[in-house]
């Protein structure tokens, strides 16, 4: 899945949760606007959540003995070949001494009529060196200026701000920037969706609201004992929703005890 490339590390930190709460805030205005980010994002919240539900398994007996005994293995190997070195250097040495001996009392064989010739031919001959073709390093002199994509700078800062009419920066429940809003009243659910690596959305006194892709949606309806009508939404969900989660379930309100008439009338 592609996505803006200026936008690819943060919204893999915003994953991670290491971004700050203004870059936060500005990685989920884009995403709002950026239907490529938004599946992307999506993916990445789906392999975290897989990570998270992965078991932690223990290395088999024996498996460091065996890392270790192979690491002295390849240390003996390299020094074996280290040691071959320097008989190979002296041979090397020894023939130069041989070469060069045999050189100085070999007879000098060209005749000075010979030397004139060549001396000639030298001179009357030009060197000249092949010409370059235009081929030269500057032809290919990389530039590595910001690349510029689809008329977005590429050099600008992944937190630039949207300033938008429509009110896409704030964070209430009314304005969710086009995405599906799901209210539950059971605060054991921001629970389950944060054991999932769900992002947060949004939080005050009395909500806190979660990114959730849909496979979690899917898990959550199937999980929790909730409304019909929030079911049935959850799990049609098919993209990346809103789940507001009520941090303190409603007061059940009690029923006014009746008092017998007679009682009334009496007093």
């Amino acid at each position: 899945m592609k996505c803006c490339e200026q936008y690819a590390a943060a919204l893999s930190a915003f994953v991670d949760g290491e971004l700050s709460e203004n870059e936060k805030e500005e990685v989920l205005s884009h995403v709002e606007h950026c239907q490529n980010c938004r599946e992307y994002l999506s993916e990445l919240m789906i392999v975290h959540t897989m990570f998270e539900e992965m078991p932690e398994l223990d290395a088999p007996e024996g498996f460091s003995e065996r890392v270790l005994e192979r690491v002295h293995e390849e240390k003996r190997e390299r020094s074996r070949h280290r040691r071959a070195w320097p008989r190979v250097l002296a041979a090397c040495f020894a023939l130069l001494v041989v070469t060069a001996a045999a050189w100085k009392l070999a007879p000098a064989t060209v005749s000075s009529n010979d030397s004139a010739a060549d001396c000639n031919t030298s001179g009357n001959g030009t060197a000249s060196a092949p010409a370059a073709t235009g081929d030269t390093a500057e032809d290919f002199t990389y530039s590595y200026s910001a690349v510029q994509k689809e008329g977005v700078q590429a050099d600008a800062s992944p937190f630039d701000t949207y300033d938008t009419e429509d009110g896409a920066d704030d964070r209430s429940a009314d304005a969710s920037g086009g995405y599906a809003i799901i209210t539950l009243d059971v605060p054991a659910a921001a629970e389950f969706l944060h054991e999932r690596g769900m992002a947060v959305y949004a939080e005050n006194d009395e909500y806190v609201s979660y990114l959730v892709v849909a496979e979690a949606a899917h898990d959550l309806a199937d999980a929790m004992e909730l409304p019909e009508a929030e079911r049935t939404a959850l799990r049609q969900a098919d993209d990346i929703l809103i789940v507001e989660v009520a941090k303190t379930a409603p007061a059940v309100e009690e029923p006014a005890e009746n008092t017998p008439a007679g009682e009334e009338e009496s007093e």
